[in-house]
């Protein structure tokens, strides 16, 4: 057995029992969220299951280590599971974190998140809350994070060079898309995430609500940009040009809809003839008037 353990096995003891006791009034749930607030380390991604907990430590550089508590062996791991984040707050590698893991007879292995190919995310592996696509991923396929329910934000870094129009396609708590400011081809705006130059808009986060103003500037807003959100109002600069198919699909909140420009403008705003199918809006307000969807 580690050193360290067998140093601490007088307080470890004490620990145990009162821990023991402790859990028969509190669940796991509560009991690790005790655990978590007395250390720095915080998993990425928590599952509970009727038999297992399982928890995902991440790293800056996108590594993973998986520990996997279980419920029957409570008496087991209340003691060491502490000494395991402790050691976690030190910073050590995940292949440090692993090894000290099975030092305490804890289970963890190595893992991944995302399946990557030639440097782009072809999809995600877990089902995780908050990720942080890590910096040397160029691109986000589309399937990167579809109908990933859970995901509530994504922060991407500077090195994305394509997002997909379709990569959050089904993501139904997706309340935040983030992007580094170092980033040269995207940024977020307005709680839209759009290309650099400020042309496009290339997704909205579905739980994004309310009014959402699209900066003046864009001119062309993507497929299924707003598919699926619950905004309730939007309003579409002067500058825009194109407006590309399913664009908002399936916004059934959507009521209102509003063109900084008159209809003679709004006509020539190109767009594909479903772009607003199963959307809550039928004609579109002009500076001089109702333009027709």
């Amino acid at each position: 057995m580690d050193e360290s353990v067998s140093k601490n096995e007088p307080k470890i003891d004490a620990f145990k029992r009162k821990k023991i006791a402790e859990i028969r009034t509190a669940g796991t749930d509560a009991l690790l969220s005790m655990f978590f607030e007395e250390h720095k380390a915080k998993p990425l991604f928590r599952n509970e299951g009727y038999k297992k907990v399982e928890l995902l430590f991440a790293w800056e550089n996108g590594d993973l280590a998986k520990v996997t508590l279980y419920k029957a062996w409570t008496s087991e791991w209340i003691p060491t599971f502490p000494l395991f984040l402790s050691k976690l707050d030190e910073g050590v590698s995940p292949d440090e974190a692993v090894s000290f893991a099975h030092s305490l007879g804890l289970k963890a292995e190595k893992a991944s998140f995302l399946t990557v190919i030639k440097g782009a995310v072809e999809k995600c592996d877990i089902r995780a809350e908050r990720i942080a696509v890590p910096d040397g991923i160029v691109a986000l396929g589309n399937r990167a994070f579809r109908s990933c329910k859970s995901l509530l934000s994504v922060t991407i870094p500077k090195s994305v060079r394509a997002v997909s129009s379709i990569t959050f396609d089904g993501c139904n708590s997706l309340m935040e898309i983030s992007v580094d400011e170092e980033n040269p081809s995207y940024k977020t705006e307005n709680g839209l995430l759009m290309t650099k130059d400020g042309k496009t808009v290339v997704r909205c986060p579905q739980r994004l609500t309310g009014k959402v103003i699209i900066p003046d500037g864009v001119e062309l807003i993507e497929r299924k940009a707003f598919a699926e959100t619950g905004i309730s109002e939007v309003v579409i600069p002067r500058s825009c040009k194109t407006i590309r198919n399913e664009a908002f699909i399936r916004s059934s909140t959507l009521k209102s809809a509003k063109f900084l420009g008159t209809e003679d403008e709004w006509d020539e705003v190109q767009r594909d003839d479903l772009w607003n199918y199963m959307s809550g809006i039928d004609f579109v307000e002009c500076t001089d008037g109702m333009g027709m969807c």
